[in-house]
């Protein structure tokens, strides 16, 4: 799954926070902490014959003040298999997963607005645009704007 995060932030840098750089000389303990699983926070995968083909993790807050609150992030499907209901599989299975979180009452996610069928994706499982970004991120002397999209449980 670490090889897939790595062709995301590769090939679609303008979507993430984080870098190619940033992340390609991560430690076996640092991954392996990040992939790490429980009720309240795991790595939803999509596979086909040649290993994993989209991936989406999901944490939910720890601060006491916002344990009603859970985020998604790194979600990333191949240029292989886009089109194709991986990310549909992907972000549905994480729905019904969050849905049986007690007390998770929001889920909150963004996306950059240069990927409209990202965003189409998320709204066709129950996200709504909750507010827009200008500028969120800069990239190669190029900014990206973000809609900021939130599932209601």
């Amino acid at each position: 799954m670490f090889a897939l995060r790595l062709e995301g932030l590769k090939g679609n840098p303008e979507a993430f926070g984080s870098s190619y750089e940033q992340e390609v000389n991560m430690t076996d303990e640092v991954i392996a902490e990040r992939y790490a699983s429980s009720p309240e926070s795991f790595t939803i995968g999509a596979f086909d014959a040649d290993g994993p083909v989209g991936l989406a993790m999901f944490r939910r807050e720890t601060h006491v003040k916002l344990r009603h609150r859970g985020s998604v992030y790194a979600m990333y499907v191949s240029p292989r298999a886009r089109r194709m209901g991986a990310g549909r599989g992907i972000m549905e299975e994480l729905v019904t997963r969050v849905r049986k979180i007690e007390g998770l009452e929001q889920v909150h996610l963004d996306v950059v607005t240069v990927s409209p069928g990202a965003k189409a994706l998320y709204e066709s499982v129950g996200f709504e645009t909750s507010y827009f970004e200008s500028k969120l991120l800069k990239f190669d002397g190029q900014y990206f704007d973000f809609d900021h999209m939130v599932l209601h449980i």
